[in-house]
């Protein structure tokens, strides 16, 4: 049985952050966050951005993520980010909508 793809997600002051895997034969990683719209009625509406740069595991966007340099500009000129400092300050969630177990 294949394995059930992983989200991880982090709810950031800014909005939600996720690091998913793109599909295809050779996946890779990518950063996703929040965008907040508004619709002609006045309504807000959220979009997920991805980014378009992509890594070769969850752990290296993380990384990134810590380093700011995702190239998400808002994100990457904030002041020093000290969290999250890796991998495990995301909650991995099972892509199809339940929570995902963690790994000890």
């Amino acid at each position: 049985m294949a394995e059930k793809p992983i989200i991880y997600t982090y709810h950031s002051p800014f909005g939600l952050m996720t690091i998913r895997q793109t599909p295809g034969g050779n996946p890779r990683w990518l950063l996703a966050h929040d965008v907040r719209r508004t619709s002609a009625t006045g309504e807000v509406i959220l979009e997920q951005c991805a980014l378009p740069k992509t890594y070769a595991s969850a752990e290296a966007v993380a990384d990134a993520v810590l380093m700011q340099e995702t190239g998400w500009s808002f994100w990457d000129n904030l002041p020093f980010v000290s969290f999250p400092a890796s991998l495990g300050d995301w909650m991995p969630v099972d892509a199809f909508g339940g929570a995902a177990p963690t790994v000890s």
